[in-house]
């Protein structure tokens, strides 16, 4: 089947193929921002053994991608709907690149932290663009798949953090590997100047060029609308669970609990990453056809009872069972966040596209940093309980939270009321 990817216009769009280039470049972009927000869980033995640290350390250093990350989701959006992808993703490679170099040549561990969280600062202002230019320069009804293919595209770079990874950084060096990945983001931000579109003209009379006072009435009332506001907090938790396991928690859980070895752990991770990749597009492709909210309720409910089966069985897996397990792991949690984000068109029209996915991608990592910082914190507290019982506790919290989230989704089903009213998507017109 061929799409057709230019969305109606009555001016002259790009050729499919500057569109295609387009997608890839911020697909490779927003890989290099997923590799360093996961990369941890993979050095972090290196890490321990170089700087001498503990648990709660490391659960900072963790934390320390997510709290910029998370400030900046909001101006991100504001951003892009002024300034446009290109000069945004641009920079932000520069700055990225400048920070894993940094990372790289870290002395100390007040220094890995502060570049930790200057790479975070920086990609923040990838994924939100990259998401706000698809649905600026593409069919409107291909977002759902389009967006799960970004998402795919981010997996690969969680893909990259599994084997390759602990395979270069055993045969190189943690800090070569983040070398080289400074030098290729600082390649990439120079090839995102070249092939990634500005803003539609059409653009310049809808946001950009309206009242300011008018924008923000309308923007405001969109956000503060209960449907919205429960997609945030579903976002807060939900993202904030997964984000937790898979950038640091889940290696720290497979040595820890059942004493998997480095290789085993790699492939397990490379099979979540694997799961999320295969996930995201195809829920996407779903939620296009059957349609978000659907989508995002169903897989909502298969990864509670993931979580649920995880607070029972901790410690009495093989590494078969496990690795099955946290391959569809992957694909429902991968496939969750692609309905949830491409939910955002439920709400209003393509201008406010870059706002609205800042508020969503910004409760999505500041759950990502509390949930990992408080991660580690709860732990500590727990060890006294015996490793295996401390992690059935977490997951059991996994477990409530989740669940609890995909009940209220289900229950508020807020696009038969704003399909009712239609006083959201009218106001932002």
């Amino acid at each position: 089947m061929v799409y057709n990817l230019r969305g109606p216009s009555k001016e002259r769009t790009p050729s499919n193929v500057k569109l295609g280039i387009m997608v890839v470049v911020l697909g490779l972009a927003y890989l290099f921002s997923n590799f360093h927000r996961l990369s941890l869980s993979v050095i972090s033995p290196n890490l321990v053994a170089d700087f001498n640290i503990n648990t709660a350390a490391l659960g900072i250093l963790g934390s320390a991608y997510f709290y910029p990350y998370a400030a900046m989701q909001i101006p991100a959006g504001s951003i892009f709907d002024r300034f446009g992808a290109r000069l945004t993703v641009s920079i932000s490679l520069v700055i990225a690149g400048i920070g894993s170099l940094w990372f790289g040549y870290a002395k100390s561990f007040t220094e890995l932290v502060i570049a930790r969280g200057f790479i975070g600062l920086a990609v923040a202002f990838i994924y939100v663009p990259a998401l706000g230019a698809l649905r600026t320069w593409f069919s409107e009804k291909n977002f759902g798949v389009l967006t799960g293919l970004m998402l795919s595209m981010g997996m690969i770079g969680a893909l990259s953090t599994s084997v390759p990874l602990a395979f270069l950084s055993k045969l190189y060096g943690w800090r070569e590997v983040f070398s080289v990945v400074g030098f290729v983001s600082l390649a990439l931000a120079v090839l995102s100047w070249f092939t990634v579109l500005g803003k539609k003209v059409e653009q310049t009379s809808t946001a950009v060029t309206k009242k300011s006072a008018e924008y923000s009435a309308n923007l405001k009332k969109i956000i503060l609308k209960p449907g919205f506001i429960i997609l945030v907090i579903w976002f807060f938790f939900f993202a904030g669970t997964k984000l937790a396991f898979q950038s640091l928690w889940g290696a720290q859980y497979f040595s820890n609990v059942y004493h998997f070895n480095p290789d085993q752990i790699s492939l397990t991770l490379l099979l979540l990453a694997v799961g999320n990749i295969v996930g995201s597009p195809l829920a996407g492709r779903l939620a296009d056809i059957f349609g978000n909210f659907k989508i995002l309720v169903w897989t909502g409910l298969l990864c509670t009872i993931l979580w649920g089966y995880m607070a029972l069985v901790s410690g009495a897996m093989p590494f078969s069972m496990a690795s099955i397990f946290y391959l569809v792991l992957g694909l429902l949690s991968g496939g969750c966040l692609s309905s949830s984000f491409s939910s955002i068109r439920t709400f209003a029209s393509k201008e406010y596209s870059g706002s609205l996915l800042g508020f969503t991608n910004c409760a999505a990592f500041l759950g990502g940093a509390i949930m990992t910082q408080g991660t580690g914190s709860l732990l500590k507290m727990l060890l006294y309980m015996g490793i295996v019982t401390s992690y059935r506790i977490l997951y059991f919290l996994f477990f409530v939270v989740v669940g609890l989230l995909t009940l209220l989704l289900y229950l508020t089903n807020w696009p038969k009321k704003l399909e009712d009213s239609q006083e959201v998507v009218a106001s932002a017109r």
